[in-house]
Parts: structure tokens; sequence; C-alpha cells
């Protein structure tokens, strides 16, 4: 949320846009809830990029290829192999 925020304040033209569109699709408060503020396109766009710039990991969290060995995106990897994978490479949060 930090990056977020420090994100969003040094481009006051992005400030200014994610304002615009939780006060266009709000009425008050009381209207904010997760699901609503998730179909918000430009936030959700800024808080993904926030999270590719920013990841809140310092490194890419391992994955254990498990005994006997998988294919993955089409190669093969022995069991017992530790591999890493970015945060970045695939965000999907809503």
């Amino acid at each position: 949320m930090t990056a977020f925020v420090f994100f969003v304040c040094r481009h006051p033209e992005v400030y200014v846009r994610v304002v615009a569109e939780v006060r266009d699709k709000f009425a008050s408060e009381a209207d904010i809830t997760m699901v609503a503020a998730g179909e918000l396109p430009y936030l959700k766009a800024c808080i993904e990029e926030t999270m590719r710039m920013s990841p809140p990991t310092p490194s890419a969290l391992p994955r254990w290829v498990p005994e006997g060995g998988e294919e993955i995106d089409g190669k093969w990897v022995p069991g017992g192999v530790s591999l890493f994978l970015s945060v970045s490479a695939k965000v999907t949060f809503y």
C-alpha cells in the first residue's frame, strides 16, 4: 500500500484519474466494498502496476518440483529442483 501511495502521489495525473474513478463510482463511503472496488479498471491497473514495480517480497518465492519430475511449459524439469517465479510474472488478484 505504501508503494501505491508513493507512485500515485508522484504522478498527479494518475492521482486525479484514480480519484475521479472512485468518486464517479461511489456516492458515499458506505457504498465502497472490496468487490465494488475490484471493478474499477484504472484503480486495478494502478495496483497491479505497483505490484509489478514494487513486489511485496524482496526476491522470488521458491517452488519445489515434486519427486518424479514435472513438465512445465513444455519443458521437463527433474524432481527435487527448486524453481523461482517472479511475483510480477503473473499478477491475478481479483
